[in-house]
């Protein structure tokens, strides 16, 4: 899916966090599924494709959008601790940079501000903080939640 996606991009531009009158994420289809997102984690080699919405199916797959967009900082995208998914979290650093490109090519750069454990990941927990984009993913060793919360740069 990512090199099919990442063909169809265009041309890549930078992002910026503003205030939109439509903060609709556009969405690419392939293979019957909706994307709207590609995220990159140079430092640990990881280009992701994101879902367009939240699916409790697909997630075990795929990374979902939870909710939220990068233009205006609201961000929040959930994974599993799998191989080929999610795994790269607990190896996480704060500092690491990471991408969000959305489907027009606007490429959203963020710096992981800090990571925190919580016992659920109900949207209580995952929204309403000051930061513009959190991954998330349950952590097969603890059972806790992992949460990584972003600033954009």
């Amino acid at each position: 899916a990512v090199c099919f996606i990442e063909s169809v991009i265009p041309e890549r531009t930078a992002g910026i966090k503003e205030e939109r009158t439509n903060n609709e994420m556009p969405s690419i289809s392939y293979d019957g599924q909706d994307y709207s997102a590609i995220l990159s984690l140079p430092r640990l080699t990881v280009i992701l494709p994101i879902r367009a919405s939240w699916d409790k199916m697909a997630v075990k797959k795929v990374p979902c959008r939870f909710s939220g967009n990068p233009y205006n900082g609201s961000l929040i995208i959930g994974g599993v601790d799998a191989n080929g998914q999610f795994d790269f979290v607990p190896k996480i650093d704060i500092g690491d940079e990471l991408t969000v490109t959305d489907m027009k090519g606007y490429v959203f750069t963020y710096t992981v501000s800090t990571v925190k454990h919580a016992k659920n990941a109900k949207a209580k927990t995952l929204t309403g903080c000051d930061y513009d984009l959190t991954l998330f993913a349950k952590d097969k060793k603890t059972g806790d939640w992992l949460l990584v919360r972003c600033k954009m740069k």
